[in-house]
Order: structure tokens, then C-alpha cells, then sequence
């Protein structure tokens, strides 16, 4: 309880006060990784591309939606993030929704995240 309180309380004047602060580790490594590879040589793409194909052949939709790490509310560093994943579901005919930006446009983005991945209620209906 005291950790969840200590989190609560100098997280949330992180969000506010000192975005630049927050731990950017997991969109720091999706970014290098786009960096040192074309997504055709990422395994992952691969398996959404099987499952899109399967998808299609039984006529079930497919769809994905990607949110942002916490850390992509506050800057645009790691935009690429975003937009290799949406070219990749253009050229594969994948419907593909987006978060970022309604999540960037929030009045009340710093209660997005409970934790700076896991969504919050809020959050939540935000993507719905």
C-alpha cells in the first residue's frame, strides 16, 4: 500500500510536471529495434501476417489497435513506433486503429496509464 501511494503520488507529478522523466525503456527498444530491421525480417510481423491471411480465408475480421506507452503521450520520439506498425497493416489490408493520438489529445492524459503501460478505467474508455 505504501508503494502504491509513493507511485501514485511522485508519479503523477512526473506525468504533469516532468514527462521527460519517465521510463522510456520499452519504446526505446521497439524504436532500435525498427531501427536495425525492416519489418519483413521481424518474426512477429510474420505471425500477424499468417493470422490476417487466416482471418481472411474464414472471413473473420481482423483487426488491430495498438496503444501508446505512457512516455509516447508526452513526446514524439518514438513516433516511428507508430507508423511503421500503421504502413505495415496498409500494405497488408489490416484495419488497424491508432491511439496515440486520441490519447495525446486527452485534456486528461495523465490518467491514461495506472502505471505508464496498463490502461486505466479511464484509459479504457478512452479506447472504447
Amino acid at each position: 500500500m505504501v508503494q502504491r501511494v509513493n507511485y501514485t503520488l511522485f508519479h503523477d507529478l512526473r506525468r504533469k510536471h516532468f514527462p521527460d522523466t519517465l521510463n522510456d525503456s520499452e519504446p526505446q527498444s521497439v524504436s532500435n529495434l525498427f531501427k536495425q530491421f525492416q519489418i519483413e525480417d521481424i518474426e512477429s510481423f510474420h505471425y500477424i501476417q499468417e493470422i490476417n491471411t487466416i482471418a481472411k480465408r474464414n472471413k473473420i475480421p481482423f483487426k488491430i489497435i495498438i496503444t501508446p506507452n505512457e512516455v509516447q503521450l508526452f513526446t514524439n520520439k518514438y513516433d516511428n513506433i507508430n507508423k511503421k506498425i500503421s504502413l505495415f497493416c496498409k500494405e497488408n489490408e489490416i484495419q488497424f486503429f491508432d491511439m496515440l493520438k486520441p490519447f495525446r489529445i486527452s485534456s486528461q492524459k495523465e490518467y491514461i496509464f495506472n502505471d505508464g503501460l496498463h490502461l486505466s478505467p479511464f484509459g479504457h474508455k478512452l479506447v472504447c
